[in-house]
């Protein structure tokens, strides 16, 4: 049926790598600027679907 195909084997993503991930945030006042602009839009988002 897949004539020639072959196993691979697939790495697992465990916990201790998802732990120790260092995931890169922007900083705290560039945050609040994306907050700020999520809770303007947001709204407009739930009218617009309405």
């Amino acid at each position: 049926m897949l004539g020639g195909a072959e196993t691979v084997t697939i790495n697992q993503v465990t916990q201790d790598m998802i732990e120790n991930y260092m995931v890169p945030l922007p900083p705290i006042e560039e945050q609040q600027r994306i907050v700020e602009r999520l809770d303007t839009l947001l709204p407009l988002c739930d009218t617009l679907m309405e």
